[in-house]
């Protein structure tokens, strides 16, 4: 039996709960990875919709004749950037799923920038604020919110142009 070559059952066990260790601990610093990832493309893709947003806002509010902020009334949850051709703003659309879309809208169509679900109609899900300068010249906007679980805050200032 001593020359015998091969593993011992001992052997085996141990480079068995190694192996095991060691596969288990990689199976867990992918997971930690995976979900960080999403939760960061999710966030990032939040952020994305707003920037275009604001983007879009700064556009219409520089070259329009006439800037104000209108009440929130109907639809429109949230006070309302009014722009000479359309509004910004946050519209409640209920038509098959509740939700919360930060919009831009010029009397014909209705571009949707964010939308977020809202079954328990809750501006704690999207909610927006506009502050007027005392000139007219500047609005802030300031856009807070929820979506997939994750807060998120964003806010600009557009200075109208002199006409």
């Amino acid at each position: 039996m001593r020359n015998k070559n091969g593993f011992s059952l001992v052997e085996l066990l141990v480079s068995i709960v190694v192996a095991s260790v060691l596969i288990l601990t990689i199976g867990v610093l992918s997971s930690i990875a995976n979900g960080s990832y999403n939760k960061i493309n999710s966030e990032q893709q939040i952020y994305n919709d707003l920037s275009y947003g604001f983007k879009l806002m700064q556009n219409k509010v520089r070259a329009s004749s006439t800037v104000s902020i209108t009440a929130a009334s109907g639809s429109w949850v949230s006070p309302r950037v009014s722009v000479s051709d359309g509004n910004f703003g946050i519209f409640r659309n209920t038509t098959s799923l509740a939700t919360r879309e930060f919009s831009y809208d010029n009397g014909t169509t209705r571009e949707v920038i964010l939308s977020v679900p809202d079954p328990n109609n809750s501006s704690a899900i999207l909610d927006l604020t506009a502050v007027q300068t005392a000139t007219s010249n500047a609005v802030t906007v300031t856009i807070t919110g929820t979506k997939n679980n994750m807060p998120f805050n964003m806010q600009t200032t557009v200075t109208k142009r002199n006409s």
